[in-house]
């Protein structure tokens, strides 16, 4: 339900300025460019690159909402400008959101790193790619390995060999976006060739309110300022936690106001506890209170992470909040991570 409301257009896309403007500069000169070829030469024109552009951010950040957005953008400067070089061949698949392959031409097209397995179906992806279309891939770390060259020298040749066609395919001017949580696990020769990297700044308390109510207005729900602020403080200053709160209020409301029991009910339900820490929070916190100081690696095993890097992603929060501190020895829980540590025994 909640994905009727995610925000389509730059205006409602709250948050990440600078991100925004970047992107903005780049249609503007993308507009500027592309009409002035048509001018004086249209295939020159069809052959045209946007710039390739890396998102880098935590995961929830909207990186992929970004890129969708970004994309859409396109396809509206190419339907006020009339450019006849962009007609859709078929105007049903404009967006194919989902991955899986596609089966017919797609302006914007996306999948994670990890699931292009062969060259098939990267193929699959380029070749059902319409013309200045957005080829969007997610975890673009997570590429697999015997790929890379295959894909390396379609980002410097702009052409490929396709087993759909059997042809050489000179792949008309198309948007390479790529997304990372983990940008120095990026093959290095890829991170050389994204002409624009675009880092996602976090997210101040202002901009999590304001994604909030957002959301509230977009479903004509009303709430009042003790349930918002139960809300922005159990967001864990990510977007994607505030979507998923929401959306279990939806769930759970059957009225239209949200008042302060319903917030600290709908975040419970989802394990958010007061101060926006979740178990797994509380046990990083616990381990650090028994033992003082402690490696992330001995951590990341104490609490089943996946990795080191995975740890990293999800104590971000409890250093953004005070709760820990990294040290050259380890981490370490800091006098405000022991003093909400026990207010939540307290509570208890």
């Amino acid at each position: 339900m909640i994905e009727e409301a995610y925000p389509n257009n730059f205006d409602s896309y709250i948050g990440q300025t600078k991100a925004k403007e970047t992107l903005k500069t780049v249609l503007d000169s993308m507009e500027r460019q592309i009409n002035d070829l048509i001018k004086k030469d249209k295939k020159k024109a069809s052959m045209y690159y946007p710039p390739s552009v890396l998102i880098v951010g935590p995961p929830g950040y909207g990186k992929t909402r970004l890129a969708q957005i970004y994309a859409s953008e396109i396809l509206k400067l190419s339907q006020k400008n009339r450019w006849p070089i962009w007609v859709l061949k078929n105007k049903e698949n404009i967006f194919q959101w989902n991955g899986g392959l596609p089966d017919a031409p797609y302006f914007f097209s996306s999948i994670e790193g990890k699931d292009l397995k062969t060259f098939q179906e990267l193929d699959h992806y380029l070749y059902y790619l319409q013309i200045q279309g957005v080829l969007f891939i997610d975890e673009f770390q997570t590429i697999p390995k015997k790929l890379h060259e295959y894909f390396l020298r379609i980002m410097s040749e702009q052409k490929y060999h396709s087993d759909i066609s059997g042809e050489i395919i000179d792949h008309y001017g198309f948007t390479l976006m790529g997304a990372t949580t983990h940008e120095g696990r990026i093959f290095r020769p890829f991170l050389e060739r994204f002409k624009l990297i675009i880092n996602l700044e976090p997210y101040s308390q202002k901009e999590i309110g304001e994604i909030i109510l957002y959301y509230i207005n977009s479903f004509n729900y009303t709430i009042n300022q003790d349930a918002l602020d139960v809300l922005i403080d159990r967001s864990r200053d990510n977007p994607r936690n505030i979507t998923q709160n929401i959306d279990m209020l939806l769930m759970i409301k059957k009225d239209k106001q949200i008042t302060i029991q319903d917030a600290i009910k709908a975040t419970e339900l989802r394990g958010i506890n007061e101060n926006g820490l979740t178990d797994k929070d509380i046990r990083i916190l616990e381990i650090l209170n028994e033992y003082e100081t402690v490696g992330a690696d001995t951590l990341t095993e104490m609490i089943d992470a996946v990795d080191v890097e995975n740890y990293k992603l999800w104590e971000r929060y409890l250093v953004s909040r005070e709760y820990v501190m990294p040290t050259r020895s380890g981490r370490k829980i800091t006098n405000k991570g022991k003093k909400a540590l026990e207010n939540i025994k307290r509570s208890n």
